[in-house]
């Protein structure tokens, strides 16, 4: 009888589980005897703890052809509902489409989201780095800085958090400001004196 192993989430947790019981399931030679399973919406790996960076192309690879060479399954889909007692899950896939899938071992590796008080402006002003998405926004903020006149609010980003994240982002911003900040500098000094704009 094949047995079934579920993995939600395809993080560093999601991954490594599925890598890990992989080769467990190789070394002990039962390939054939155990069906392992990530269900998350994309295979993507998002490198969150890295997102504060510069650079954040690539910081999504795809899992994909990993979890196929290891012989692990993905479901693009998001398990809405964990049922204990009888060992199933309620999947809704991208489209829509709801199914039950059963699993006799279950891992719930599903990572967290940020959390954002109810303090006025937060929703409206500021900006994180807690997914792909959220990065992406704030580059294009720090470039959208450049057009700005020279004010000490526009020069002076604000971290709020003093983990790694935040120790790390907090370190990163005056790099990352003044490079966006020069190159608009000298993209002024090398137009002709009358098109210049101060």
């Amino acid at each position: 009888m094949v047995r079934t192993l579920v993995i939600a989430g395809s993080g560093f947790a999601g991954m490594w589980s599925a890598l890990s019981a992989a080769r467990a399931v190789d070394m002990a030679g039962k390939r054939n005897d155990v069906d392992i399973i990530v269900v998350s919406p994309s295979p993507m790996l998002v490198i969150r703890p890295r997102l504060y960076e510069a650079a954040i192309a690539n910081m999504d690879p795809d899992l994909a052809p990993l979890l196929a060479a290891v012989g692990v399954r993905h479901i693009a889909a998001k398990i809405e509902l964990i049922r204990t007692d009888t060992h199933e899950l309620d999947v809704v896939a991208g489209d829509g489409v709801r199914s039950i899938l059963h699993y006799d071992k279950f891992v719930l590796a599903t990572g967290s989201t940020l959390f954002q008080p109810a303090v006025p402006g937060i929703a409206e002003f500021a900006l994180n780095i807690d997914q792909l998405a959220d990065a992406k926004e704030l580059e294009a903020h720090l470039a959208s800085l450049a057009s700005q006149p020279a004010t000490p609010a526009r020069n002076t980003v604000v971290v709020a958090g003093a983990g790694l994240t935040g120790i790390e982002a907090a370190a990163e911003m005056p790099d990352r400001l003044r490079r966006v900040l020069d190159e608009a500098a000298s993209r002024r000094m090398q137009k002709p004196a009358a098109e210049r704009t101060i």
